[in-house]
């Protein structure tokens, strides 16, 4: 998926790519690239031989020694609420969304998915 993203940014092919489209392809694809460089090293142990706690715990108390560590970590941890508030409510509605569906009044592009 990052080499797709990357390769859209950097070519640009397509009708109507203008240059906000491409950075943000181009911001996708270094994010997704960190999130697999993050997994894999969290997945072969960090380097370390401790225990993920361990790390979460020595992670949190290095932030919480910087200044202003509290607001910090105080803020990822409503950042972390708030999208699994929004993750819970976008499921609801899609729940919601699928319970009310009827076929028959759709119109003719839905009723062909």
């Amino acid at each position: 998926m990052a080499l797709w993203r990357a390769s859209r940014a950097v070519l640009g092919r397509g009708p109507g790519r203008k240059a906000a489209s491409r950075a943000l392809d181009g911001g996708r694809a270094v994010f997704l690239r960190l999130r697999l460089l993050g997994t894999a090293v969290y997945a072969s142990g960090g380097g370390q031989g401790s225990s993920s706690n361990e790390q979460s715990q020595d992670g949190t108390s290095s932030a919480l020694k910087l200044p202003f560590g509290q607001v910090l970590v105080s803020a990822a941890g409503c950042v972390l609420i708030g999208v699994g508030v929004v993750f819970a409510a976008a499921g609801i509605l899609i729940l919601v969304a699928a319970v009310r569906f009827d076929p028959d009044e759709a119109s003719a592009r839905y009723r062909r998915l």
